[in-house]
């Protein structure tokens, strides 16, 4: 009887136990599963879920990290869209508008014009508080993409066997030192634009045929700048464009200016002498307006602030485009902000305000009238080297299909201002613009589009606004934009018109 009595006290003892574990893990699991949202506003836990959820939407919090350091602003660098636009960090797959295009359409040319990915800083914060910044390629967390998962390896095997007659033989073909010396790819640079080159092999190599595995070696070529990081950006690129990399067979040329113009498509040398003072003086037009200099303002604010925070002389705080290249690196990197000795560390919002006047700057330079000048001077050559391919294209298909050119922001910022584009920010790692000739089987009319970042601009570009269709523009716009003159009579037409200003 004792024994019954007592099994009975135990059970019922079980019973409160699991019940009240079961309660709590009921009330845990509706909080952080959201369930209990202020649409239920009645609820007794509502208030208290409210402010669980609210938190990560504000980010207003003060927080520490792991040495015990104090940030105002706990979000993250790459979840603030200015910060990610420029980082242009790799979230998956790449996407874009690339190649599709209704079945009517065939695609005949691609000339694909890339800034190079991911580097280390150019300008460093001054008194040793730059960051080093290891140059190694790291591809575990890409188990899932194959082909990026084989990257180094395949670089590595292929590095020891390349030509020493290469014209890029000082150079390694891919980053692999343990910390990045100025201005050097960074294996997430590297990362990059292998994605991309995954990208436009799914869209032009096996969905629209443009070159083959027979015939790549003569329809796919590149260039390059003469610096270490747009060759490595080109060799990460058309390894991941290339169904089987070849280096030996890999038509890459080496450019001996940054805007990719040949003699032979301008008929002079490419130098127009005194255009430099045309962009000189449209950056000091910029600098002169009201907007920038309340913004220069504030930016002495800041230059302040960050003194006290990176413990240099405030003079030795560099202008804004320099002192954002050299927190990019903390940015970019997921790195932790540098702090003072009481523990006050740089934030996002910091980021965020030295990109201000950056962007004031690059803004008001693509709408200037002078830089857009000097813009089409520094395109000529390559847009006309892009319409002469289109030409040949039409003619009698023979020649590359597929053009590749790597460069800098200073290629890709005047590309833009050239075609009129809207978005005239400073462009982020890895940047795009793409040129695409199509032929249409219903009209055998040839048409043209243009894509950045993924995205058809066609519409906006300046020789084909109002007369797109579908993000199409007839080819014969883009023959008339050049009309008769040669890039010497342009270059002496943009200086004339400065000089009689």
């Amino acid at each position: 009887m004792f024994y019954k009595r007592l099994n009975r006290l135990l059970s019922l003892r079980n019973i409160i136990i699991i019940g009240t574990i079961t309660l709590i893990f009921t009330f845990f699991k509706l909080i952080y599963s959201g369930d209990l949202n202020s649409e239920n506003s009645n609820h007794p836990f509502a208030r208290v879920s409210e402010r669980i959820q609210q938190k990560p939407k504000t980010m207003e919090i003060d927080w520490y990290d792991d040495s015990g350091h104090r940030h105002e602003d706990a979000r993250p660098p790459l979840s603030v869209a200015r910060i990610a636009k420029y980082c242009n960090h790799p979230r998956g797959e790449p996407s874009g508008e690339e190649g599709l295009v209704p079945k009517d359409y065939v695609l005949l040319n691609a000339h694909v014009v890339i800034r190079h990915g991911d580097r280390s800083p150019i300008s460093k914060l001054p008194d040793g508080k730059h960051q080093n910044i290891s140059c190694l390629t790291d591809v575990t967390q890409f188990a899932h993409v194959p082909k990026l998962y084989n990257y180094v390896h395949v670089m590595a095997s292929v590095s020891q066997d390349r030509s020493k007659e290469s014209p890029f033989k000082m150079w390694g073909m891919y980053p692999a030192h343990s910390v990045c010396a100025d201005g050097q790819l960074t294996g997430l640079g590297a990362i990059q634009h292998v994605l991309n080159g995954i990208h436009f092999s799914e869209r032009y190599h096996f969905q629209h045929k443009l070159f083959n595995e027979n015939n790549w070696q003569d329809k796919v070529v590149a260039y390059s700048t003469e610096v270490s990081r747009t060759y490595q950006s080109a060799i990460a690129f058309l390894y991941g464009l290339l169904h089987k990399f070849e280096f030996d067979n890999i038509n890459l040329k080496r450019a001996n200016n940054i805007n990719f113009c040949e003699y032979k498509f301008v008929g002079t040398t490419c130098f127009c002498q005194g255009l430099e003072n045309v962009y000189v003086r449209a950056g000091q037009e910029c600098r002169a307006e009201m907007g920038y200099m309340s913004l220069m303002k504030r930016y002495k604010n800041l230059t302040r602030h960050l003194s006290d925070i990176l413990g240099i002389q405030e003079h030795k705080l560099q202008w804004p485009t320099s002192l954002m290249d050299g927190l990019s690196s903390f940015a970019c990197h997921r790195a932790h902000f540098p702090c003072n000795a009481n523990r006050i560390c740089l934030t996002s919002r910091d980021i965020e305000a030295v990109w201000e006047p950056v962007d004031y700057l690059s803004n008001c330079l693509n709408k200037s009238p002078k830089y857009i000048s000097f813009a089409k001077v520094s395109m000529f050559g390559l847009l006309k080297k892009i319409v002469s391919a289109f030409e040949m294209a039409i003619h009698n298909g023979s020649g590359p299909s597929f053009h590749l050119y790597s460069g800098h922001d200073t290629t890709v910022s005047p590309l833009i201002a050239t075609l009129g584009l809207e978005d005239g920010l400073w462009p982020g790692y890895a940047t795009r613009i793409v040129f695409e000739l199509y032929s249409r089987l219903s009209s055998k009319d040839y048409f043209f589009r243009v894509l950045q970042n993924g995205k058809v601009v066609t519409s906006e570009v300046v020789f084909c606004k109002g007369l797109t269709n579908g993000g199409f523009c007839n080819l014969e716009h883009f023959f008339k934009y050049f009309g008769d003159y040669t890039f010497d009579q342009l270059c002496h037409s943009v200086l004339a018109s400065i000089k009689s200003q």
